[in-house]
């Protein structure tokens, strides 16, 4: 059975009739530029007067710039992401303050997906906002981000489009920011890493190309490009989380096995922070040995998922993910940390040190 040609609409070039996510009649180059242009805001085309509508997608042309704009565009952009350090292994965020600070781990929320349970990501986003000294950590998957796979059950069952689902995040970003909240990022195989391997693009480029638009998050925000340590100072305290989407690394037996072995490999922590996996864990390990007079303990901590069972996990026989947020309290005057199972039970416990 033959394909049946058309007309791009686009660009005009004849093509063969797409089933691409798109909808309509596109050649492959157009269908390419268009998939970047999401991420790069329109960047990527050439000046034009037009118009570029594509599988609901609408770019408005940018304006033809001379070399020397381009130049000083390229230098502004460059020093945004520098400045922001995104190929760093290790990050500092300060928090000023006399009291504790408690951070919220928050991953694999899949915004966008069938199974994704929204009222739970919407509550945990607003508490932090609400609350004093609470922050958040988005350890990665935010977002699920499938406008290429090669199964197309999950592509289909989006429920709102990949551009919509990056708006989400970037607000979401910008509003903890602006309420002066500390935000801390290690993306996903769903976010950056997808990006990263079909388009060359990442979230943080996304963000440092309107830098002078998000200038609040030069403040407190810290993104990785992939495992990072964050030296978090809390008051007179300096504690290290050592943070990763996916460590390598699995046991039936100990679902945070991959946790230890990064200790092994990369030095021991206060904390490590994982996810991937769906399923929440907590446990701790000893920094010294046994016949240490004071024993010190890496706090262990895996994040669960806001996604349950859709027909991609089903077929596949994957579990559906278990809803989980743990909290990481840090104290300011003493080195100490404390594991609540979710931002309610950290607040309890920080109304219980007010009284």
């Amino acid at each position: 059975m033959s394909r049946k040609k058309g007309i791009c609409v686009n660009c005009g070039a004849p093509c063969y009739k797409s089933k691409s996510i798109s909808g309509v009649d596109c050649c492959a180059k157009c269908r390419h530029d268009v998939a970047k242009s999401v991420v790069t805001g329109g960047a990527y085309f050439e000046p034009s007067e037009s118009v570029i509508e594509l599988g609901g997608v609408i770019t408005p042309a940018r304006p033809k710039l001379t070399a020397l704009e381009i130049e000083k565009l390229a230098k502004t952009n460059q020093a945004a992401q520098f400045k922001m350090k995104p190929q760093a292994l290790s990050l500092d965020v300060h928090i000023d303050t006399g009291k504790p600070v408690t951070m919220v781990f928050m991953a694999d929320a899949h915004f966008g997906a069938l199974a994704t349970d929204y009222a739970k990501i919407r509550e945990c986003i607003d508490f932090v906002l609400k609350n004093d000294g609470f922050c958040l950590a988005n350890v990665g998957d935010w977002i699920d981000n499938f406008f290429k796979f090669f199964n197309q059950a999950p592509v289909h069952e989006q429920v709102v489009t990949p551009q919509m689902q990056l708006e989400w995040w970037l607000e979401i970003v910008l509003d903890l920011a602006k309420a002066g909240k500390a935000v801390v990022e290690w993306p996903g195989n769903h976010d950056d890493m997808r990006w990263q391997r079909e388009l060359g693009m990442s979230l943080t480029q996304f963000i440092t190309s309107n830098i002078e638009k998000h200038t609040e998050l030069l403040q407190n925000y810290a993104r990785f490009d992939g495992m990072g340590l964050l030296n978090l100072h809390v008051g007179k305290q300096h504690y290290t989380i050592l943070g990763n989407h996916k460590w390598s690394g699995r046991s039936v037996h100990n679902k945070l096995y991959g946790h230890q072995k990064a200790i092994t490999e990369h030095g021991s922590v206060d904390a490590v922070i994982g996810a991937h996996f769906h399923v929440p864990a907590y446990s701790t390990f000893p920094k010294t040995g046994s016949f240490a007079k004071t024993v010190e303990y890496v706090h262990l901590v895996q994040c669960g998922a806001a996604k349950g069972a859709d027909l991609y996990s089903t077929q596949n026989s994957f579990r559906p993910g278990i809803y989980g947020t743990p909290c990481l309290t840090f104290m300011p005057n003493e080195h100490r940390i404390i594991y609540h199972e979710g931002p309610l039970d950290a607040l309890i416990y920080s109304k219980g040190l007010e009284k």
